[in-house]
């Protein structure tokens, strides 16, 4: 797995660090899933899975946080997406609730100027 992390084409890289993420998750290796997400997230202007892995490693890193209950984290995870330029408000809401597995009141407390 750490020879494929470690490619250098930055598509094949991410796909790689995503898969050694999901299989520490699996694994309940939950520090070294999020160092893998953290790599992940620096690839910036790369698609993993067709979206970019800013995002995905972004949504894996609320999961792993989701089943350790650590809504202090998620929450902060969560906030950082503010920045995420988007042209209509109302699908980043949408997208969060779906993709990300929020309830829609954890949602609207940390996004309060979509309701």
């Amino acid at each position: 797995m750490t020879t494929l992390a470690s490619a250098k084409p930055p598509e094949v890289r991410a796909a790689a660090l995503l898969r050694t993420a999901r299989i520490y998750r699996e694994q309940g290796r939950w520090a070294d899933a999020l160092a893998s997400l953290k790599e992940l997230s620096g690839l910036r202007g790369v698609t993993v899975e067709g979206l970019p892995a800013d995002l995905v490693a972004c949504q894996a890193r609320l999961l792993i946080f989701e089943q350790q209950r650590r809504s202090g984290d998620a929450r902060a995870e969560a906030v950082a997406l503010r920045g995420v330029p988007v042209s209509h408000p109302g699908f980043l809401f949408l997208a969060l609730v779906y993709l990300l597995g929020f309830h829609a009141s954890a949602c609207r407390n940390t996004f309060p100027h979509l309701r």
